[in-house]
């Protein structure tokens, strides 16, 4: 998409992602939910203050994460270099745009998942509940089947959900007293 616009508008492709980078660059953490083998979600956490991109994987699985995330890292990099390069400032709380000379740290102090379904679920659920160092609400397993019965609310009912008339609907199909 960033291709197809650049030759149509000639703006070069670092200028149309200014503003996603200087999101990425104004966070003191990213989420990056991964799925590699289209059958398992993990999370991925571009942490700046330590140069790390952490990983959270509810399965404990033997996976060259450094090769799994040679794309992502030459992406990201190729992107803030062209635009440190250029005339346009970032406002950055990253001291470090060297995100190929970033640490991989895979993170073992996690809840792991003992099934074959929830992955996405424990993806999401690390990307709430992850510090940066662990998670501060402790969920199971057994958490999973509760989530999964929320979390269609949670979406629905959430500020952030611009449907409004889902929204209608679900309240006025319930009964809250």
């Amino acid at each position: 998409m960033i291709g197809k616009a650049w030759v149509q508008t000639g703006v070069p492709w670092w200028r149309l992602c200014h503003k996603s980078a200087q999101e990425l660059v104004g966070a003191d953490m990213v989420f990056i939910p991964m799925n590699n083998t289209k059958s398992h979600w993990w999370l991925c956490v571009l942490y700046p203050a330590r140069n790390e991109i952490q990983v959270l994987n509810s399965f404990n699985r033997t996976i060259n994460y450094e090769e799994e995330l040679v794309e992502l890292r030459c992406g990201i990099h190729s992107i803030l270099q062209a635009i440190l390069a250029s005339s346009d400032k970032l406002e950055s709380r990253w001291s470090n745009y060297d995100i190929l000379q970033w640490d991989v740290v895979v993170k073992k102090n996690i809840p792991p998942q003992h099934d074959a379904c929830s992955c996405g679920i424990f993806t999401i659920k690390y990307m709430q509940f992850w510090n940066g160092s662990e998670i501060t609400n402790p969920f199971t397993q057994k958490d999973m089947e509760k989530f999964r019965k929320k979390m269609p609310a949670e979406l629905i009912l959430s500020p952030l959900n611009e449907l409004t008339t889902s929204k209608e609907h679900v309240l006025a199909t319930q009964n809250f007293s």
